[in-house]
């Protein structure tokens, strides 16, 4: 069963943000997943919704994100993609916003501990 994200110790989210950094850093290979069908903006989705508890949803029309900004200063080295790749793109724009949604919750749930 997931934990909330509330519920998770600050080595885990540490983790988190040296996972992403590392997507960010060093790609996956694209070459060994391609024969999965998936792009590495994927498999960072697909890890920000198992971290968060989330459903993963499939882009469905990638022109619905081609406008949005990317918050996280982690992920803007991948703004690129807007052009490169609309798809990745929407999956980034998906795993900031699940990203920030976490942030907000770690430091709510800090602020909560530090008032007590």
């Amino acid at each position: 069963m997931l934990e909330h994200i509330s519920d998770l110790s600050e080595m885990v989210k540490k983790d988190i943000d040296v996972f992403i950094d590392s997507l960010v850093q060093e790609p996956f290979d694209n070459n060994s997943l391609k024969s999965y069908g998936l792009r590495a903006p994927e498999i960072m989705y697909m890890a920000m919704c198992i971290l968060n508890g989330k459903k993963f949803e499939k882009v469905e029309d990638y022109k619905d994100y081609s406008n949005r900004q990317i918050q996280s200063e982690l992920l803007t080295p991948l703004k690129y993609l807007r052009k490169a790749n609309p798809v990745s793109y929407a999956y980034v724009i998906k795993s900031d916003e699940l990203y920030s949604e976490m942030k907000i919750l770690t430091n709510k749930y800090t602020y909560q501990i530090v008032k007590l």
